[in-house]
């Protein structure tokens, strides 16, 4: 049982107490908000299975600031608060269902399915998965190699003439990752600028990069562009 507050639309305000520490709030006898006793609101059902849900418990390491439920199908959506000993407290958003989408006018524009893939619509059409860039580098490969900016790359190596080995700084989960290059021979030029270059994935941390003039001799070029998509 719990404390009812019913606002009838016949007798008016009805009270009903007890003992349990719970407490609904209700229209008609039918109710509408229930808070538990330790805190937690529902909105919307008889029950914290509800549609919408308030946790005040801090005690976690994990806390559920708002938590959106279909009482059906058992999906959920929670707004948490989220404290690591390593990065303090931060707020992170947890699903659990088929997938969770995100609509426009009532059209799906976004959605992370179940899995994790990101779909997203951007002018295809429909919704379809996006697959990001895991990493990326641009760096002089003349003389001294030098990185000029990078994200997800942690090194690169010079290995000979036209040859290199760029470090990824996390691993990917397997070798069929796709490395797209690009070389330049002389930035500062307007004219002898073309050069051939490749990637071979030799593992799931580093790529082979290699760069050949346009007659297919190893050649050092001044600019090497690296992108890894998976």
């Amino acid at each position: 049982m719990t404390v009812k507050i019913n606002a009838d639309t016949s007798d008016g305000l009805k009270l009903e107490s007890d003992t349990s520490g719970e407490i609904d709030l209700q229209t008609n006898g039918t109710t509408k908000v229930h808070m538990d006793s330790s805190g937690n609101v529902g909105i919307g059902y008889t029950s914290l299975t509800s549609k919408l849900t308030v946790n005040r418990d801090q005690s976690s390491g994990v806390a559920d600031l708002l938590t959106l439920r279909d009482g059906s199908a058992g999906a959920t959506f929670n707004m948490q608060t989220y404290s690591d000993p390593s990065f303090g407290t931060a707020n992170r958003f947890d699903f659990s269902g088929a997938y969770l989408a995100f609509r426009r006018s009532g059209t799906e524009a976004m959605r992370i399915d179940s899995s994790g893939n990101l779909n997203f619509d951007s002018g295809y059409g429909s919704v379809v998965t996006a697959y990001g860039v895991r990493a990326w580098v641009n760096f002089n490969g003349t003389g001294t190699v030098a990185i000029r900016e990078s994200g997800g790359v942690s090194s690169v190596a010079d290995r000979g003439t036209g040859q290199y080995t760029v470090v990824l700084s996390t691993a990917m989960p397997d070798n069929n990752y796709c490395g797209v290059t690009s070389a330049i021979h002389d930035i500062s030029s307007s004219t002898n600028r073309n050069r051939i270059a490749n990637a071979f994935t030799k593992d799931t941390n580093e790529v082979y990069v290699n760069s050949f003039d346009t007659g297919g001799n190893a050649s050092d070029v001044e600019q090497v562009n690296v992108v890894i998509v998976r």
